[in-house]
């Protein structure tokens, strides 16, 4: 009944005032479409609807896996020079915290250092560095072949980003996506979509 009502909303908020539709967030988040937040286009209320029913195969900031769930996460160490109480779990690109019997993804703790990325990162280079992507976070490669989280370098341009990466109105009438902390602002190149790092 809530995802028919929720349905109803999007249809005829097309030819109504711009409002927030929060009541969609939690459902529309957790099957992996876009969902929209105050201020948001119009027009997004039709492509949000159809976006929805893609099968976004990976997990996003904010999911939570049951303990038996994941077999191939494994604690990492607190950097060296750095005082942390949280205890942080690594696998296949992701990061988790420890939550209520299970596991939390969370965006990456800057200046971690973990033993490989999955073999779909994506490798881009920026300003003479070459970074590994994947999901929202950045990594380095080191000498010794580990790889360090670092910050997404602001300036970038990629050609896709999260999935479940929460369109924003930015308040002078352009449309940012936030994943986590980091806002992409979209733009045109050549007639295709791109996505620009402005802040993180």
């Amino acid at each position: 009944m809530k995802h028919i009502f929720c349905h109803i909303v999007l249809l005829s908020a097309i030819s109504l005032p711009i409002k927030c539709i929060s009541q969609c967030e939690p459902w529309c988040q957790g099957e992996g479409g876009y969902y929209i937040t105050c201020n948001a286009y119009p027009h997004s209320l039709w492509w949000h609807r159809h976006q929805k029913q893609e099968v976004y195969k990976e997990a996003s900031i904010g999911r939570f896996f049951d303990k038996d769930k994941l077999d191939n996460i494994v604690p990492i160490a607190t950097p060296p020079n750095m005082a942390s109480n949280t205890q942080y779990y690594y696998g296949e690109g992701l990061f988790y915290i420890y939550s209520q019997g299970g596991y939390v993804v969370v965006p990456a703790p800057i200046g971690y250092t973990v033993p490989d990325v999955p073999y779909n990162a994506r490798k881009v280079a920026y300003r003479n560095v070459t970074y590994y992507y994947y999901s929202g976070n950045f990594f380095i490669q080191n000498q010794n072949n580990y790889y360090t989280t670092v910050k997404p370098p602001v300036g970038l341009i990629l050609s896709e980003i999260p999935r479940n990466s929460i369109m924003q109105n930015n308040g002078n009438g352009d449309i940012l996506f936030r994943y986590g902390n980091t806002y992409y602002q979209p733009l045109y190149v050549y007639g295709m979509m791109y996505y620009k790092i402005v802040n993180n």
